[in-house]
């Protein structure tokens, strides 16, 4: 009887612990589909907003004052 009661115990201890695996693997495949969803749809936009971006230059003079001289080019990639 004692060893019927231990080999059921295990059983139940063996379930529970599968139930919990599958329930964790089921929680990570929800995050991570929700996050390559949400990333995808981040790119899809990004790329739809930035289509008919015009490209500009972005080097520009500040005159410290009136002589050539002292223009200092403050920006410049």
């Amino acid at each position: 009887m004692l060893l019927f009661k231990n080999g059921l115990k295990n059983l139940i201890k063996d379930y529970i612990q599968f139930i919990i695996f599958v329930m964790l693997v089921a929680l990570g495949v929800i995050f991570t589909s929700t996050f390559g969803i949400a990333s995808s749809n981040l790119i899809r936009i990004k790329d739809r907003t930035t289509s008919n971006f015009e490209s500009y230059d972005y080097s520009f003079k500040y005159t410290s004052s009136g002589y050539n001289s002292n223009d200092t080019q403050t920006l410049n990639p």
